[in-house]
């Protein structure tokens, strides 16, 4: 965005869409993307002008999956968003990476004579929360994406929660300790 010398402005959209197999995940979009100006038309006339103002845009495809079923084999394991990758409606992704080396590396601390069943047991330890996680983040994401009159029951649900009541229903998510 134009302005003084030094000024940045990051506007970020996100849009639910079906992406096609095979769609680059990161993907610089110009000239300026008529179709997300379009997405947020009936928006407020400052939020148009932030979506507007950008020259070119990139885009970031979201993916999702399953657990695997084990992590891994033998002296191999895997963490962070490589075992279990989160859509960003949780904002855990990289919380759940540090809580897995964390306990990763414990593991591997009580157990360093066989690294395997060290690998194992972090395995073991950590799937019941990261599955968790995602689930509420998937869940999150359909909810924060919701049109027309089901929309406005979530926002009128939200405000009646009040904010202690929804940090409480993550008290499971921010309580945890090694």
């Amino acid at each position: 965005m134009s302005g003084s010398k030094g000024s940045f402005l990051k506007t970020e959209a996100a849009v639910a869409k079906v992406e096609l197999a095979g769609e680059a995940c990161l993907r610089r979009i110009e000239p300026l993307c008529r179709d997300l100006v379009a997405r947020f038309a009936g928006w407020h006339k400052d939020a148009r002008a932030l979506i507007a103002a950008p020259q070119t845009w990139q885009r970031w495809s979201l993916y999702d999956r399953p657990l695997p079923h084990p992590w891994g084999a033998g002296p191999v394991t895997l963490l962070g968003d490589a075992a279990h990758p989160m859509l960003p409606f949780l904002a855990q992704g990289g919380a759940m990476a540090i809580e897995d080396a964390t306990v990763l590396a414990a593991c591997l601390a009580r157990q360093s004579e066989d690294p395997a069943v060290a690998l194992r047991n972090y395995e073991g330890l950590r799937r019941r929360r990261n599955a968790r996680a995602q689930h509420n983040a998937r869940r999150n994401g359909r909810v924060y994406h919701l049109k027309g009159p089901a929309a406005l029951a979530r926002d009128l649900t939200l405000k009646l929660m009040g904010g202690s009541n929804l940090l409480r229903r993550y008290d499971w998510l921010y309580d945890w300790r090694p």
